[in-house]
């Protein structure tokens, strides 16, 4: 009897999940797999790189392996999930030569995905093809590994390696960026009429940090660019992005609409409970002395894009996790796990209608 219950309850979840056009997405940010041993002579490089490694190799020592197992149970035991995707840097990179770089990659595809019973996507960051070596020994593994899943459409580029994606998921259009501005315009233009738009990419649309990594967003020529926003905008389009070593979020809007993005973290050596919820005031302090090297490289890219158009937004100090994309017909919302992982320590609303 308990189990007929049980099955009758499952049909008619499924059956409230179907019409309500809900699901779920699991999104986890940079890991940088690596071991010493893919390392050509490491003990020679330089001290930057020797540095990097070791971190990286203690915080995979650490939780990572914690959060990539409580991401895979969570997709496997909520229906709602429809996939997951890393959001690049999946690797360090500089590892030397192809054979290592394609061995590092191979094993950190399959550390990622492990345990999953449902699709793992990938999208490419900086890091992935970075060094000797490294642009073939990325490719070869992600493009076949990608190929598998034959929901993607792949859009490659003429004499390029490109791991450029899109696909449909209940009216809801994704777009996995590797790189080429044009790749997203065509995309936009041959999907005019989709309930919700999200770009996909490791690098930034927007520029979204306040330290570092304040000058890395999505490049090219001007033109493209001014245009990629304005059909962003028009369609009030989600950015999902990582890079950054932070979560964050915030909008960019127009008279035309708002660009909402997220950033998301996983590259954590120890899970902390640790949170608090910071506001910069706009966009304005990205023409401040303070941003002289962003003003330097992509102020004249954007300034008349950006200035007075940045809503205040939020950054959590967190050490990072993983973190849940909820869609439905009322809105699109972010659930932030870290800490113990047992449950969000925060939900944002990205969209509502």
């Amino acid at each position: 009897m308990l189990k007929k219950l049980l099955t009758i309850a499952a049909a008619i979840s499924a059956l409230a999940f179907t019409a309500c056009n809900s699901y779920e997405v699991i999104l986890i940010g940079d890991v940088h797999y690596t071991e010493e041993a893919l390392h050509l002579d490491l003990k020679n490089r330089h001290n930057e790189v020797q540095y990097a490694v070791k971190t990286n190799v203690e915080a995979w020592q650490g939780d990572i392996p914690v959060i990539l197992k409580t991401a895979a149970d969570y997709a496997n035991e909520k229906s709602a999930v429809a996939f997951t995707v890393q959001l690049g840097d999946f690797v360090e990179g500089l590892h030397g030569n192809y054979d290592l770089h394609k061995k590092a990659v191979t094993r950190s595809l399959a550390k990622v995905s492990a345990g999953h019973e449902k699709p793992v996507y990938f999208v490419k960051g900086n890091h992935d093809s970075w060094g000797n070596g490294g642009t073939d020994g990325c490719y070869d593994v992600l493009l076949p590994y990608m190929a598998k899943y034959q929901e993607l459409k792949h859009s490659p580029i003429p004499n390029r390696h490109a791991a450029n994606y899109t696909m449909k998921l209940n009216g809801d259009l994704y777009i996995f960026y590797d790189w080429d501005i044009s790749f997203i315009l065509k995309t936009l233009k041959e999907n005019p009429d989709v309930r919700y738009t999200f770009l996909i990419s490791h690098i930034p649309l927007l520029p979204c940090d306040n330290g570092n990594f304040a000058n890395w967003v999505i490049s090219g020529d001007p033109a493209l660019r001014k245009e990629l926003l304005k059909l962003m905008a028009e369609r009030n389009a989600i950015v999902l992005a990582a890079h950054t070593h932070k979560t964050s979020l915030f909008r960019y809007t127009r008279t035309d609409g708002t660009i909402t993005q997220f950033t998301s973290y996983s590259r954590v050596k120890k899970l902390t409970d640790r949170f608090k919820e910071n506001t910069e005031k706009d966009g304005n302090i990205y023409f401040t002395e303070k941003y002289s090297r962003f003003n330097q490289n992509i102020q004249p890219l954007i300034a008349d894009l950006f200035h007075n158009h940045y809503e205040p937004f939020t950054y959590f100090d967190m050490v990072g996790g993983f973190n849940v994309l909820k869609v439905n017909d009322r809105g699109v919302y972010m659930d932030i796990y870290g800490g113990n992982l047992k449950k969000p320590v925060k939900t944002v609303t990205l969209l509502e209608r």
